[in-house]
């Protein structure tokens, strides 16, 4: 799972509080054309700027979720320690899949994106597509191509902030790993024996993350079918490595309260429950600092 990466969290105190929503014009706007807008003559003051901004509420709740064991299960276990942590963290997983389906969602919804950070791909520039064209005519990656696309748009939309973040779930990454072009432009730079990853740790200077979670999509008592929570898209995205209230980034994990683990008896049926919680809330800061590329594959 990788939520805590693409929206990092921010600790606060309050459960529901305002943050700066970023205002793209504010923060590039110079007050002379020449450059010469900040100059301060001797004697006097220097101008006073106040940068407009859009305050949101983010109003965290807290996740949770129970398990019990039984007094029996206890004495037949062969590790009561064991048993406990087990349960508890099968829990936690699920509280946590909970949390990256939201972010994931936020992430990949292409009606955040303004028209230029995103695009669509179907049928043939699907990038699995029995049909799709690796390597244009002059022998470039096609999908290298559609990555500067992405990277340049980033830079643009956020007033020159490179993205350092591509979200590639590991169905798509599988793909990557063996179109021609792509390697054949990656070829001299991946460190793949090194890492362990198809094309190391960075692809075109930014960090490679590559989700493998993955939910249940039917109702409960159906056959099971298990798909992935990031789906068949790519993300390119600037995330601030040291995120604060009023910086630009991605989105952030408004996190009131770690996680805590309580622990009760229940002696009716004799067993003791356990319950795993935090309280949270997850918010996007601008979409400007993501690219999204909608059905890269099939």
């Amino acid at each position: 799972m990788i939520a805590e990466q693409v929206f990092p969290v921010f600790p606060v105190s309050h459960e529901s509080d305002e943050y700066w929503f970023w205002d793209k014009g504010q923060a590039f706007n110079i007050l002379r054309s020449d450059g010469h807008g900040s100059i301060r003559a001797d004697g006097t003051r220097s101008k006073e700027l106040a940068f407009g901004a859009t305050k949101k509420v983010y109003n965290a709740q807290e996740l949770a979720l129970s398990t019990r064991i039984t007094d029996r299960e206890m004495r037949n276990a062969d590790s009561s320690l064991r048993l406990e942590t087990s349960r508890t963290r099968r829990v936690q997983d699920l509280v946590l899949l909970d949390y990256e389906t939201r972010v994931a969602s936020a992430v990949t919804n292409a009606s955040n994106y303004a028209s230029a950070n995103k695009t669509t791909l179907s049928g043939t520039n699907q990038w699995n597509n029995a049909s799709f064209t690796s390597q244009n005519t002059q022998g470039q990656s096609v999908i290298g191509g559609e990555l500067l696309t992405a990277i340049d748009a980033v830079r643009q939309s956020t007033g020159g902030r490179y993205p350092n973040t591509i979200i590639i779930p590991a169905a798509v990454l599988a793909v990557m790993r063996n179109d021609k072009g792509l390697n054949d432009s990656v070829k001299y730079t991946s460190n793949t024996l090194a890492t362990g990853s198809p094309f190391g740790e960075s692809l075109y200077g930014m960090k490679i993350l590559t989700p493998t979670a993955m939910s249940q999509t039917v109702t409960e008592g159906e056959a099971t079918a298990l798909a992935d929570v990031w789906g068949k898209n790519v993300i390119v995205a600037y995330i601030n490595p040291n995120p604060g209230i009023d910086d630009i980034t991605l989105g952030l994990t408004f996190r009131q309260r770690p996680w805590q683990v309580k622990s009760w008896r229940e002696e009716a049926e004799e067993s003791t429950m356990y319950e795993p919680s935090m309280i949270q809330a997850e918010a996007a800061i601008t979409y400007d600092c993501g690219y999204l590329i909608s059905a890269a594959i099939a």
